[in-house]
């Protein structure tokens, strides 16, 4: 019987492994600049809302200073 040799197969899990941690890392990373985004995007409809809010007051307050 011949033996194996397995180095060639310690480094292809190696390489797999470093690939897989890597891709993980990457996916780590986009979860968290979604995460950041949608924060950002909550907070500009927040602001929008907000805005419209006050346009009605100020109009509410232009009509009723000219009547």
């Amino acid at each position: 019987m011949s033996t194996i040799d397995t180095a060639s197969f310690d480094t292809a899990i190696q390489q797999m492994q470093a690939t897989n941690n890597a891709m993980l890392q990457y996916q780590r990373q986009a979860v968290e600049e979604n995460r950041r985004f949608s924060i950002e995007s909550t907070t500009l409809e927040h602001e929008a809302s907000v805005t419209e809010r006050m346009q009605g007051i100020m109009q509410t307050l232009a009509r009723n200073s000219s009547s």
